[in-house]
């Protein structure tokens, strides 16, 4: 073996035990940062942890596009998983909310009302049905259209709004 390649061979060593580094810190920092979303959406920890594991697969055997893509495709996954859990509900409850108006049009938060919503998450769980958690997640934080919303939830524009 030539300098060369032992010194490449060492670098790609390197590299990989990096990686491995990031993974595992990835994996702690997201089940704490990301399982609240879970846990919000759900509204139970059991069902959050299911959804956090549920995601984990995923997510590392599709990493190809960096950390952005990273964080974006784990949060979309939680996403995912916590509506199958919860789709019956969610379409339930839609029937009620397309029979009724919507007095406000705008469900988009703010930047800054998206960290309030993270450190007051537990009240805000309490108060909220499950379509509501979800659509205040993907109108609110996830900055989807309404249109974009109900084509996830399953349900109708006019539920999504209400």
């Amino acid at each position: 073996m030539t300098i060369w390649q032992s010194q490449l061979r060492t670098r790609v060593s390197e590299w990989n035990q990096e990686r491995r580094e990031r993974m595992n810190s990835s994996r702690v920092l997201l089940s704490t940062t990301r399982s609240w979303l879970a846990e919000f959406l759900t509204g139970d920890e059991m069902m959050a942890w299911a959804c956090v594991i549920d995601a984990q697969a995923p997510a590392e055997t599709r990493n190809t596009g960096g950390e952005e893509w990273f964080w974006s495709w784990r949060r979309e996954a939680i996403i995912r998983s916590a509506l199958d859990m919860k789709r019956v509900r969610i379409a339930q409850l839609a029937s009620v909310y397309d029979r009724r108006c919507c007095v406000h049009c705008e469900h988009a938060l703010a930047p800054e009302h998206a960290d309030l919503l993270a450190s007051k998450r537990e009240p805000v769980k309490r108060h909220l049905d499950v379509l509501c958690r979800f659509a205040l997640i993907l109108r609110g934080v996830e900055q989807r259209s309404t249109a974009e919303t109900s084509e996830v939830l399953g349900i109708s524009n006019y539920a999504v709004e209400g």
